[in-house]
């Protein structure tokens, strides 16, 4: 499955939707290729959304029923690379959404390449992770405290 940035928009429309007709506030922070395609460049597709949300709960529960109205794979937005996001400096987050209630933030261009790099090494080189039951305890991997997002404190 793979989502333009015409099907990225939608969804996130949808997310935005749902989770004010619910009285949900919720903070998105996007990265990866979701991130390039709706702030940097045109690009064609990328497989899914890669993010930190808060609260996770409710904001995963709205976009897994997104994906079932238009036949996306639950995870069509996900967190299964949140912990790529730096903590030792600032990531940079530009708006593209805010509304008090709703806001959806992707990364500055040399987070995205930094978080880029630091993904591809973990890749190609031996590390602390290879001995570990996941690579979220692994200690040479960033943090995920960059400060609050709406709803979070």
């Amino acid at each position: 499955m793979s989502l333009d940035r015409a099907d990225l928009i939608r969804g996130l429309k949808a997310v935005v939707t749902l989770l004010r007709e619910r009285g949900e506030p919720a903070g998105i922070r996007i990265i990866g290729g979701a991130a390039l395609s709706l702030r940097y460049f045109e690009r064609r597709t990328t497989e899914d959304v890669d993010a930190k949300v808060h609260p996770p709960e409710s904001t995963l529960e709205v976009t897994a029923e997104i994906a079932t109205a238009n036949g996306w794979p639950s995870d069509w937005l996900n967190t299964k690379a949140d912990h790529f996001i730096p903590t030792s400096k600032d990531v940079g987050w530009e708006s593209l959404y805010v509304d008090g209630a709703v806001s959806i933030w992707v990364a500055s261009a040399p987070a995205l390449l930094a978080m880029k790099l630091r993904a591809r090494c973990c890749l190609t080189r031996p590390c602390a992770c290879s001995t570990r039951s996941s690579r979220r305890d692994c200690p040479t991997f960033p943090r995920n405290h960059h400060g609050p997002i709406s709803g979070e404190t």
